[in-house]
């Protein structure tokens, strides 16, 4: 008997919000001497980001690194634009879950799951703060654990993560339904001997999770 639903984050729950880098845009042009376009700034923030994310990945963000690592992160956008702005001031208004916007339905499907008693989880790979994202979205008191990889000790897909989270919660594997867009996620998940299932949505392909409402219903 399933008694807790492990949902992934990005993709599932969150996803990216293009309309923040409009604002941060204009924020920029405060203190940025030359212009600076929304495609440079995407550009720019987005290569520093792939290479950044590798040590979320490697579990070398510790929480009391996290801070160190996005002002690191930040200097060197900041340096690429040319820019004058505060690194202090960019990280204070531009926190990276400003960056990020919750899925149509995802708040509902939260609430449904507590109103069915159901333990609710998060695992993803990312910065010890994910509760704090969490709260920015008005999704935390949903949610009984969140476990970013950076602090759980394990990055997906390995299923020693999903086995460590089963034994934090004191559940069986097999009493916990795992949702995740990425296929080696599920895999991993169902190593570890959970009900697992991936989630694309909008695609509506033979057993895919295409409507965040579907989780619902196997669920019920």
């Amino acid at each position: 008997m399933v008694k807790a639903a492990l949902l992934d984050v990005g993709g599932v729950l969150l996803e990216a919000n293009p309309e923040m880098w409009d604002m941060a845009l204009e924020w920029l042009a405060g203190c940025t001497p030359r212009k600076v376009s929304r495609r440079e700034l995407t550009w720019v923030a987005g290569n520093a980001w792939e290479r950044y994310r590798m040590d979320i990945f490697r579990l070398r963000v510790a929480p009391a690194e996290e801070e160190k690592f996005w002002r690191s992160m930040v200097e060197e956008i900041l340096m690429a634009l040319r820019s004058e702005c505060s690194v202090s001031e960019a990280l204070h208004e531009w926190p990276y879950y400003r960056f990020i916007q919750p899925l149509l339905g995802a708040r509902e499907v939260l609430e449904w799951l507590k109103l069915k008693t159901y333990k609710v989880a998060v695992y993803s790979n990312t910065v010890p703060s994910l509760r704090s994202a969490l709260q920015y979205h008005g999704l935390s008191r949903f949610i009984d654990y969140a476990f970013p990889s950076t602090t759980l000790g394990f990055s997906k897909p390995d299923f020693r993560g999903y086995s460590k989270i089963a034994e934090i919660m004191r559940l069986r594997p097999n009493e916990i339904a795992y949702f995740d867009e990425s296929r080696d996620n599920v895999r991993g998940a169902q190593h570890a001997g959970m009900f697992s299932f991936l989630v694309d949505l909008g695609n509506p392909a033979p057993g895919v999770v295409h409507d965040l409402r579907m989780i619902c219903e196997i669920l019920d």
